[in-house]
């Protein structure tokens, strides 16, 4: 049984997925298998994989099945003691995972860990959060974070940005996110009725049902571009930003909270249409209109789901 598995989920990444193929090769002192399951890019990342990594295991999907579904793919024939789930826009550093695997070994009541997160420009990402909730979700989604970052997320903000000891948030992101095996063997594989975004939150939530805790590992870290292929399909992306949140909370049989958030996405989502419209029609931006017919899109999905 190899120390670990990488499992890295790719749809038409760009040239990102080379760097992060290097990084990996650069890595200290640890041995891995590695996985890739490829939701039907019709490029050349296949192949850039293999270029990389000969003795890769690949798996070339036939449709985009999904961030979860493409994930239980590669977990189900992953042979690791660890399980990682990496973003192919993510860069890691040359002890990260010999990092992320000591802390894992010197911790096994801890069933996920993920390290600190930098964006492209050196600045931490807040990747550790509170639990899910209607209030921590409008405050995202009405941009009010950006006016007052460390109001509603301040704590996990502080921490995720000052911390150089591990704590324990509810849940972390998934761009590099590490799975004890023993936790994929209790509770299986991700949600796939999540088809992106909020498998994380889902995840970390049986996890410590089931008594496994989550670890934020301040003492090594990545680089995550968040460039992914998905930015350049604005209707896929809005629509899984707002199905997940409602899925999730409907799974947990929530049904106000279900309601609250079909009101608040209502609003965000009106003002954001109404501000892509007037801004494509001012500067005959194109993609600014398609953004607005998106968002008016999932809007109405909104009420149907």
């Amino acid at each position: 049984m190899p120390p670990l598995s990488i499992i890295i989920v790719t749809y038409k990444p760009g040239d990102i997925f080379r760097a992060c193929l290097q990084s990996l090769r650069a890595s200290e002192d640890i041995e891995f298998e590695l996985i890739v399951v490829d939701n039907n890019s019709q490029d050349e990342t296949l192949a850039t994989a293999r270029e990389f990594f000969p003795e890769a295991a690949l798996i070339a999907n036939q449709d985009n099945r999904g961030f979860a579904s493409a994930n239980n793919q590669g977990l189900a024939i992953a042979q690791g003691k660890y399980q990682l789930l990496l973003n192919p826009d993510v860069i890691l550093e040359p002890q990260t995972l010999h990092t992320l695997i000591a802390f894992m070994d010197e911790h096994p009541s801890i069933g996920i860990a993920a390290p600190r997160v930098l964006t492209p420009e050196g600045k931490v990402a807040l990747t550790a959060y509170a639990p899910l909730n209607a209030f921590r979700i409008a405050w995202r989604f009405l941009a009010i974070d950006y006016l007052f970052p460390y109001i509603v997320h301040g704590r996990y903000r502080a921490q995720c940005e000052r911390a150089e000891t591990p704590f324990e948030p509810a849940w972390v992101s998934g761009c590099c996110f590490l799975i004890r095996r023993e936790v994929y063997e209790q509770i299986s594989g991700l949600d796939e009725g999540l088809f992106l975004f909020n498998e994380e939150p889902d995840y970390c939530d049986r996890a410590l049902i089931a008594g496994w805790r989550t670890a934020y590992v301040p003492m090594t870290q990545v680089v995550h571009s968040e460039s992914s292929s998905i930015s350049r399909y604005p209707l896929v992306k809005i629509r899984a930003h707002h199905i997940s949140p409602l899925y999730y909370f409907r799974k947990r049989r929530r049904k106000g909270t279900v309601i609250a958030l079909k009101f608040i996405f209502t609003l965000e989502l009106a003002l954001k249409a109404l501000f892509r419209t007037v801004q494509g029609v001012i500067r005959r931006d194109e993609v600014a209109l398609r953004a607005a017919k998106a968002r008016g899109v999932v809007l109405m999905e909104v009420w149907r789901y």
